[in-house]
């Protein structure tokens, strides 16, 4: 519990809603989410005397987040944290997501709405005039939708695995 108020506060005025599984369910840690204005989306413990309501429909999208960092875990690199400072691993976390994100696109050129969502995670240009990230996502996502990779890659940079050589001959 000493741990939660200094890292909350970190994060506590970035967020709308905390949530979390009934092993946050504490009258310390529920105070604490109180004091900085945050909605606590927390079921109560099945001992609990006065259990706590919460809100069942934003209870669910929790499933989904964790979700989401089970299947970033198959990359050893997030799971590990290679990455020796913060700009880099959430860099690759950012990529993971966007790997994992882009099955579920449906055109392969990105829409003013699917960019204005994306624009906070793209790199600041510091000065230097910026790439067209419209057209390098969109490139991305059709190439992984349409472009085999062991057909294309160099054969000093990719060797196929023995296994994919046989593969419709």
């Amino acid at each position: 519990m000493q741990g939660f108020a200094p890292l909350f506060r970190m994060i506590s005025d970035r967020i709308e809603a905390f949530l979390a599984d009934r092993g946050y369910d504490a009258d310390a840690i529920r105070k604490e989410i109180e004091a900085a204005g945050v909605e606590a989306v927390i079921p109560a413990k099945v001992n609990r005397r006065n259990p706590a309501p919460h809100d069942r429909a934003k209870y669910k999208w929790r499933n989904l987040i964790e979700r989401l960092f089970n299947k970033l875990k198959n990359w050893r690199r997030v799971a590990t944290r290679y990455d020796k400072t913060k700009e880099s691993y959430l860099g690759f976390v950012a990529l993971a997501s966007v790997k994992l994100w882009i099955p579920f696109v449906h055109e392969t050129w990105l829409s003013d709405e699917q960019m204005a969502r994306l624009q906070p995670y793209f790199p600041k240009s510091h000065g230097r005039k910026r790439v067209d990230d419209r057209r390098v996502l969109s490139g991305i996502i059709f190439v992984n939708r349409n472009v085999d990779l062991y057909d294309f890659a160099p054969v000093p940079y990719f060797t196929m695995p023995p296994w994919l050589r046989t593969r419709g001959g």
